[in-house]
């Protein structure tokens, strides 16, 4: 039982990391909307189309791979919550047929000092 609870410890510890960097993805992508809206003002004053076209394809790759990166970590994050989901259905069936191997002990106890 102990090792169960180790990994479900470590699960849930997984799991917030995964929280964490989700966390660390949107504080990315709220920096490269600032910096768009910076690069925005500055092309207002002076614009050049090459300079646009490379900006923009840059940008859009960053952002498509945090979006890609924070897609990954959600797959992952579903699929450790429904092992923990497992492991809680697993840990309440070893709950119950420890009681009832309990409750056979104690009936063979009494049955012993009985006879």
């Amino acid at each position: 039982m102990d090792d169960l609870k180790l990994i479900l410890q470590k699960l849930d510890d997984l799991k917030s990391d995964i929280n964490k960097n989700i966390s660390n993805i949107n504080l990315e992508i709220n920096q490269i909307n600032y910096e768009i809206n910076q690069i925005n003002q500055k092309l207002d004053s002076k614009s050049d189309k090459t300079d646009i076209m490379r900006i923009e394809n840059t940008l859009g790759e960053k952002v498509k791979a945090l979006f890609d990166d924070r897609e990954v970590k959600n797959d992952s994050l579903n699929r450790i919550e429904d092992k923990i989901d497992t492991i809680h259905q697993e840990l309440n069936t070893i709950e119950k047929v420890t009681i009832k191997n309990s409750a056979d002990i104690i009936d063979l106890q009494s049955y012993r000092k009985e006879n």
